[in-house]
């Protein structure tokens, strides 16, 4: 989380999204013994114990690896995670079934839910205080979106599309403004929110929607653009199925 260390979220297949915490120092020590004390048991399938150790190891691993809490309400996989804000309580997810959907992290539940149309694969949001109510994420139908709860009907404002799925989004680092999304056309695209302000769709149509186009593309791939990522404010890398990691001078526009 961008508040705690020691708190990490994870979502999969199962439409499952869970909130873990895990101990740092603990984990340090605990290596540090099994480094010089004797190997632990190992546990066959049928319950059987092979090898020598301490018979609480595999017991305390089990305890410690259960999730601090578990939000359930996706109907299929959840593809896209992203902490809300300058805090640890909010936490938006996408999912197949066609939503995103905000939770209260502490509360364990559903703060808001938007209906999309189409697959989410990717979602990120700003840094700072307006990470609790807007959110970028695109999919399955090309189209890179922000979400807006402040917006009137907390609908899904459409920027523009990708030629193919959008694989992966990034929000800039520093800038509430700015972020980056990576598609299956092969192109990575810088965006501003403040473009086209205006533009909000209705009931998911986009056709309604007034699209805003992209602030910068940027080239040199080849196939499809799988990952995206900021390596610092001036900075982007991506990659995809050419097998090769780029980075550009996001300023210059140059790899």
């Amino acid at each position: 989380t961008p508040a705690a260390a020691d708190r990490f979220a994870s979502a999969g297949w199962d439409g499952l999204v869970r909130l873990w915490r895990c101990d740092a120092g603990a984990a340090t020590d605990a290596l540090a013994a099994a480094a010089d004390g004797p190997p632990a048991k190992k546990v066959r399938r049928g319950g059987g114990e092979t090898g020598s150790g301490a018979g609480t190891t595999a017991a305390a691993t089990e305890e410690e690896a259960r999730p601090a809490l578990e939000l359930d309400g996706h109907s299929q996989a959840v593809s896209a995670l992203a902490w809300g804000g300058a805090g640890d309580a909010s936490l938006v997810s996408g999912s197949w079934d066609h939503t995103l959907r905000r939770w209260d992290a502490e509360a364990g539940r559903v703060a808001a839910t938007l209906h999309t149309g189409a697959a989410v694969f990717c979602v990120a949001v700003p840094p700072g205080p307006s990470g609790a109510t807007l959110a970028a994420f695109g999919g399955a139908g090309g189209a890179v979106r922000l979400w807006d709860e402040r917006s009137p009907g907390a609908s899904a404002r459409v920027l523009a599309s990708h030629g193919g799925w959008v694989a992966s989004a990034a929000w800039h680092p520093t800038s509430a403004h700015l972020f980056a999304t990576a598609g299956h056309d092969g192109a990575v695209k810088l965006w501003d929110v403040r473009a086209g302000e205006n533009g909000y769709e209705a009931g998911g149509d986009d056709a309604a929607a007034l699209p805003s186009p992209a602030l910068h593309t940027l080239g040199g791939c080849e196939g499809k653009v799988t990952a995206v990522a900021w390596a610092g404010p001036g900075r982007l890398v991506a990659g995809g199925e050419d097998g090769r990691v780029r980075a550009w001078d996001v300023a210059a526009g140059a790899v």
